[in-house]
């Protein structure tokens, strides 16, 4: 039978070992499909050397000053700008990914669940990552310098008091015991 222990580590061992890619949003694969389409017209008007008429009519509109250089320039542009936009959210999806990349997220938590303070829990799994558990773990962190100052004048505080029993009796055979074993 397999300890909780050994659950957990087999666990984080397969999250580390085979992390998983998130794909594009849904704006991404919107971009990325009106890319695709102006791109293709943009290929097909240059391959087959589609012109624009002076007489051709678009659903029953004439357009007057429809020029050839004015439909490939607005092609180029929009297909331009659409390949930025893509790039870019895909940039934002692979930071995003990168990120998630640190946390140790769980496939699925349904109901509630009781687990040690520092496992990465989160409400929302896409916010299990390394950063989210620096802000979880800082709140339990927080007090330490208290602490430690807590502890310096408690120390300090037992060594006055030793070198107090050592003022009223130096020669003492307990004394130097205790001196030579408080030495480091």
């Amino acid at each position: 039978m397999e300890t909780e222990e050994e659950k957990t580590i087999r666990a984080v061992e397969k999250v580390l070992k085979e992390p998983f890619a998130v794909g594009f949003s849904e704006q991404a694969w919107k971009i990325r499909t009106n890319l695709i389409i102006t791109a293709s017209i943009g290929v097909v008007m240059g391959l087959a050397e589609l012109r624009i008429h002076q007489d051709s009519t678009i659903l029953g509109l004439k357009f007057t000053g429809l020029t050839d250089s004015v439909v490939r320039t607005t092609l180029t542009a929009l297909t331009a700008y659409l390949l930025i936009h893509f790039i870019w959210a895909a940039c934002d999806g692979f930071l995003e990914w990168r990120l998630r990349l640190t946390g140790t997220r769980k496939g699925f938590v349904t109901g509630a669940f009781w687990e040690p303070d520092h496992v990465d829990s989160p409400v929302d799994p896409r916010q299990s990552t390394l950063y989210n558990w620096w802000a979880i773990q800082s709140i339990a962190i927080r007090h330490v310098g208290e602490q430690t100052a807590a502890l310096v004048e408690t120390c300090q505080r037992w060594d006055a008091e030793l070198n107090k029993l050592k003022g009223a009796n130096p020669h003492s055979p307990d004394w130097n015991n205790m001196e030579t074993s408080f030495t480091v």
